[in-house]
Order: structure tokens, then sequence, then C-alpha cells
């Protein structure tokens, strides 16, 4: 995959995020986990997958990198490609150990920025 064509992903990434936030997930009655992610999210983070925006790394030891982003959203405005992946890695990764993980960086915002980040990545990519 190019890197203009892995840009574009973007504006499908950020598609999936023009849902009504209370449609992103549902306490869970009979599972253990207490969120079920509704059908767009589950599409969300295998398109996450599929395009590669979800790389092997230590994901583990830079998780307070990440807190850094969460804490001062403006931060991300100056982020690259690297960056933007190891996030989203962080945050799909952590959400399998700590349960709507996920949800909280949706409901924030955080996420969006994110995804509104790569945006201004693509634009300045040429055709």
């Amino acid at each position: 995959m190019t890197l203009m064509q892995f840009c574009n992903t973007c504006l499908i990434l950020q598609g999936f995020y023009e849902i009504d936030k209370g449609s992103f997930s549902e306490p869970s009655v009979i599972n253990i986990e207490p969120f079920i992610y509704s059908q767009k999210v589950s599409e969300f983070i295998t398109t996450l997958y599929h395009c590669n925006f979800i790389q092997e790394f230590d994901w583990t030891s830079w998780h307070d990198e990440c807190e850094k982003y969460q804490k001062d959203p403006h931060l991300i405005g100056d982020i690259n490609l690297e960056t933007i992946i190891k996030l989203l890695t962080t945050h799909v990764r952590a959400d399998r150990f700590v349960s709507g993980h996920l949800v909280s960086v949706i409901d924030d915002g955080h996420l969006l920025k994110i995804l509104q980040r790569l945006a201004e990545i693509r634009r300045g990519l040429s055709p």
C-alpha cells in the first residue's frame, strides 16, 4: 500500500466517526465484558487492521507517551504518521485489556482529533 492509499483510508475512518455517540457501545447484560461494540465500531477496528494502522511495536512501553497526547490534545496538531499509527495501535490494543478504553477515547474526542490530523497529512500529499 502506498502512502497515498494509506492516507486515503483516513477519509473512510472519519466516516466511521460520524455516528451518534450513543451507538458506539451497549452495556453488556450477559457477557463478562462490560462493553459490546456496535457494528460500526467493529468495522472501524477491522478497517484499522486491514489498512495496517495497527502495527507491531511495544505499545505497552509507549503508553505514557500516548497519555501525553490525551492530556494535551493540542500536541496532536503536530504529530506525524508514525505517531498516529502508534496512538491508534495503543488505543486498540489497550481496549483488549481495559474494556471500554476505546469508548472513552471516542467519547472524549481524542480519536476524532487523531483522525483529523491524519486527514491534514493526507491533504498535504500530492494527488
